[in-house]
């Protein structure tokens, strides 16, 4: 699957700075890469409202994922939209839950009705990207 997203970089504070100097909206992926095919195994699906800078560093010593990958979005509304999508299509097994909107927003999962009635095409389904360029 295409994330759409830079990387992947090693979790720690000089690789962050050097390659997410931007102080902005966005998504990310913690994981790893597969040691026979070289892939990257998404373990987790996240976004940051405010910098993604600043998320990533607060993952350094909690996970056991060493590297990440990241995208830069317009609004959080476009950020929380991909993190719906990639946490659909991808089964992430490092978060335990459906991602949360920020505080006083109703915004609706694109992918499933678990904050109301689902919006536009996009659909839980087997083999479905619906990921890339969002």
């Amino acid at each position: 699957m295409e994330l759409a997203m830079r990387g992947p970089h090693s979790l720690d504070t000089t690789a962050i700075d050097a390659n997410v100097a931007k102080v902005a909206v966005g998504n990310y992926v913690l994981g790893s890469l597969d040691s026979d095919t070289g892939e990257f195994v998404v373990a987790y699906v996240g976004r940051a409202d405010s910098g993604v800078n600043a998320k990533l560093k607060s993952w350094i010593g909690r996970t056991s994922a060493p590297l990440f990958m990241y995208s830069y979005a317009v609004s959080p509304k476009v950020a929380f939209a991909k993190e719906c999508k990639l946490y659909h299509a991808l089964s992430p097994p490092d978060n335990d839950a459906h991602p949360e909107r920020p505080v006083g927003m109703d915004w609706t999962c694109p992918v499933c009705d678990t904050f109301g009635k689902a919006k536009g095409a996009w659909r839980r389904i087997k083999g479905q990207s619906g990921v890339a360029g969002t």
